[in-house]
């Protein structure tokens, strides 16, 4: 059972998408637009401390599947890095940097801003 979702307007034309489940952690809605397929990748990363793998290997092959093609990917990677953390929040996990670089590999860039609150606790905000 996949862990990563879409919700696709009805309105938009069946025949002009498609979606594929890489993993339960991964999955990617294709649009065909005028312009070309546009490829966007949702995943669902298990906290590092678990020991469930990883969805980073799984996007990166994804994202290869494509190459030269438009590409978007939302998701939650439960992943530390000063590139998006506060500025007070010195916590990285390793393989965040395997996820900058896997960006950077396929042409991608962050659009949250740095130091964005993603998650909170239901006692106040998050950053564990």
């Amino acid at each position: 059972m996949p862990r990563a979702c879409f919700f696709v307007s009805k309105a938009l034309d069946p025949t002009k998408w498609a979606i594929r489940h890489h993993t339960k952690d991964l999955s990617t809605l294709t649009l065909r637009t005028r312009i070309g397929p546009i490829h966007i990748h949702n995943a669902y990363n298990p906290s590092p401390v678990t020991s469930q793998p990883s969805v980073i290997g799984a996007l990166h092959n994804a994202l290869a599947e494509y190459p030269n093609q438009k590409h978007m990917v939302v998701g939650d990677f439960n992943l530390h890095h000063p590139m998006w953390a506060r500025p007070d929040y010195d916590h990285r996990h390793e393989e965040a940097d395997d996820l900058i670089r896997i960006a950077e590999d396929h042409g991608l860039e962050l659009l949250t801003p740095p130091g964005t609150i993603t998650y909170e606790k239901h006692t106040g905000r998050g950053y564990n």
